[in-house]
């Protein structure tokens, strides 16, 4: 098992922990399978994206591939989990669906993924409005639990 596979998993894991209160349910035991996690409590699904730190280029970033999930609205949240050199978590971006719905289909040459979100350390111009927004208004996502409900 590749090394960002387990990074997913612990990602999985370490969300369903923070939202312990809505009864999650990973892996297999998931009643809906649409995303990462399924909050029984409330009927809704946490879809978790793990990202290591890059120190040479100083980001994280996050792939969504062809962007079904965000089409075809197989989540309710979003949860961006990045690490750091080490592996332990740093932050912890919360978006709802509607906030990640913006994120607009990219093309960095570097990038295979179709969507995808970058976060710089320090300041960068970005070229998508999300991205910018998650860059400028961190406090708007780090660590927001509350938008999940």
């Amino acid at each position: 098992m590749g090394a960002s596979r387990i990074g997913g998993l612990y990602g999985e894991v370490f969300v369903a922990n923070k939202l312990l209160k809505y009864e999650p349910q990973i892996g297999a035991e998931r009643e809906n399978k649409n995303a990462d996690i399924y909050l029984k409590e409330i009927g809704r699904r946490v879809e978790v994206k793990w990202a290591s730190f890059y120190e040479k280029e100083r980001y994280w970033s996050w792939g969504f591939g062809e962007g079904k999930q965000i089409e075809n609205e197989k989540f309710d949240y979003c949860v961006l989990v990045a690490s750091d050199e080490n592996g332990k978590v740093k932050h912890c971006f919360v978006f709802t669906y509607d906030e990640m719905s913006k994120l607009k289909h990219g093309d960095k040459g570097m990038i295979s993924q179709k969507y995808y979100i970058t976060v710089y350390e320090g300041s960068v111009e970005y070229e998508n409005e999300l991205e910018s927004d998650l860059n400028k208004n961190t406090e708007k996502y780090e660590e927001r639990w509350d938008k999940i409900k």
